[in-house]
């Protein structure tokens, strides 16, 4: 299946919403939040969040377009306090998983991180979730030994890629 990774658009807010319930029924175990609540967020919330990423500022949303109805996969990055990108909500549906999706969404969001300056990009992921760590090794990310329990009580640890 042919796709290409493009930045989030702002008009989008349902098929990104509809993308990101379908990672939470895939992958419960993977993301820091919950289907349920995710679920019950009302549609202006999607709307504000989706406009936001979708402006690129300290926020951005990639996602994977196969060209169909639905998005196929996204990743995106927020900044933190002390300027370093973090990479979030990371996936790629099933059907095209092991076609380079994951890495196109990791050359997107560290070529972002570039532009912003920033010497590193991190990202947290759940402790076990091999498939995840091994993409992200293969991309150049290390851990770095900081780990932390997210919101579902799950231990996560942080990788780091250097993007000098």
């Amino acid at each position: 299946m042919s796709f290409r990774v493009r930045q989030l658009r702002s008009a989008e807010f349902e098929r990104w919403r509809e993308l990101r319930l379908r990672a939470l029924r895939d992958s419960p175990n993977a993301f820091g939040t919950r289907y349920d609540d995710e679920l019950g967020r009302p549609l202006s919330s999607w709307r504000e969040r989706a406009r936001d990423l979708a402006a690129g500022g300290a926020r951005v949303m990639f996602v994977v377009d196969t060209g169909e109805e639905h998005l196929a996969g996204c990743a995106g990055a927020y900044t933190e306090a002390d300027g370093t990108p973090r990479v979030i909500s990371m996936w790629v549906a099933p059907e095209i998983r092991m076609q380079g999706a994951g890495r196109d969404l990791l050359k997107n969001l560290a070529d972002w991180a570039r532009q912003r300056d920033a010497s590193r990009l991190t990202l947290m992921v759940v402790r076990g979730n091999s498939p995840a760590t091994a993409l992200y090794e293969t991309f150049g990310f290390r851990p770095t030994g900081v780990t932390e329990r997210n919101l579902q009580n799950q231990l996560e640890d942080e990788m780091a890629l250097d993007l000098s």
